[in-house]
């Protein structure tokens, strides 16, 4: 696999050592492939807020968060910023489209990135996976590991 979408849910599990380990290091045995992440706008600000309640919450010390991050850096994460002629029409689209998921407008980017894209999704979110399939979206992980 060349490239896939990244929420940060498998990042941040990452960091945590939580969640589907399986998963999780399925995930960057991708990246170490040297497969390219793709992640929406938002990815930034669910990182960067994850990582301050991740110490706040004493889940991680900032030697962790450190570490993690230079660990990161060494993977290809691209942000994608969609390409919308009328920014009305495409946010009208997302809101149908996130509500009709279950979803918020922030998972709601992971999905609508990846179907721009044409790309499998990682995700730990249950509702974003559930929306992804009924996308036609596949799992990058369970599929190419």
């Amino acid at each position: 696999m060349n490239s896939f979408v990244l929420d940060c849910s498998v990042a941040l599990a990452w960091l945590h050592e939580d969640g589907d380990p399986a998963y999780v290091e399925g995930t960057f045995r991708l990246l170490e492939g040297g497969a390219t992440a793709f992640a929406p706008p938002i990815w930034y600000y669910e990182m960067v807020n994850g990582l301050v309640m991740a110490q706040r919450r004493k889940r991680a010390s900032a030697a962790r968060i450190s570490e993690f991050l230079e660990a990161l850096n060494e993977y290809a994460v691209q942000i994608f910023m969609p390409d919308w002629k009328n920014v009305t029409a495409a946010l009208g689209h997302d809101a149908k489209a996130a509500s009709g998921n279950n979803l918020t407008a922030y998972d709601n980017a992971y999905l609508l990135t990846a179907l721009q894209l044409g790309l499998p999704l990682a995700s730990l979110d249950c509702d974003l996976i559930r929306a992804a399939r009924k996308a036609g979206i596949e799992d990058a992980v369970k599929n190419w590991s």
